[in-house]
């Protein structure tokens, strides 16, 4: 799709008020949150720029944004768990959809392709905290579980990691999610999610949701 002819929008982001730009009709094409902002009644529908202040919109997770807006892709080789976090909160918190689910499939890729799964080491943030209700938290939930019931003497007493086990079990609701996530896997054990195939893990724009069960 050509958009040579489109209105460009320009972006600040962060306190540093970094620049960026793009094609309105891209952003239009996507989701609805830009489709309200530059189209409506907001002083942004007239401007062309979005400020984006939040301590979370930060230019790394931008640009993230912009190479999967402009090319549809994630790079998969070096995926940086942390910062996917801190782009899917980005993208929940703007119902940025078709992105957030990309980043969950990016994941899934990464870890299928280095023939690795999730333990009780993933790094919590308060950024993953915050998203307990998402496909992505699910995702985690169930493949850390996943995990400890396929290497249980990892977990108990004196394994390598029990003391992560034990810090994680204390965190927020994790420690809750996690037990009765176990309680369910043991009345239907199921694969690993990182190689479920299908449409697993998503928010659709319909309102509907894949893959939630935690």
């Amino acid at each position: 799709m050509a958009f040579t002819q489109s209105d460009i929008v320009t972006i600040y982001v962060g306190p540093t008020r970094q620049r960026f730009t793009a094609h309105k009709d891209l952003l239009c094409a996507k989701p609805e949150y830009f489709r309200a902002s530059l189209n409506g009644r907001w002083t942004e529908s007239t401007s062309n720029v979005l400020n984006w202040n939040d301590e979370d919109d930060t230019v790394e997770v931008v640009k993230t944004m912009m190479t999967w807006l402009y090319g549809n892709r994630l790079d998969i080789e070096n995926v940086d768990h942390e910062h996917l976090i801190n782009c899917y909160h980005f993208a929940h918190k703007r119902l940025l959809l078709d992105f957030q689910n990309k980043l969950v499939d990016t994941l899934r890729a990464s870890l299928k392709k280095r023939e690795e799964c999730l333990s009780i080491e993933w790094p919590v943030d308060e950024n993953l905290l915050n998203l307990d209700a998402t496909p992505l938290y699910s995702f985690m939930i169930q493949s850390v579980i996943w995990h400890m019931m396929q290497n249980k003497e990892e977990y108990i007493e004196g394994g390598e990691d029990a003391d992560d086990t034990a810090v994680q079990l204390g965190r927020a609701n994790l420690g809750e999610d996690l037990v009765k996530g176990m309680l369910r896997y043991l009345q239907a054990p199921y694969k690993d999610p990182v190689r479920w195939k299908g449409c697993h893990f998503h928010d659709h724009s319909d309102g509907s949701h894949c893959g939630r069960r935690r």
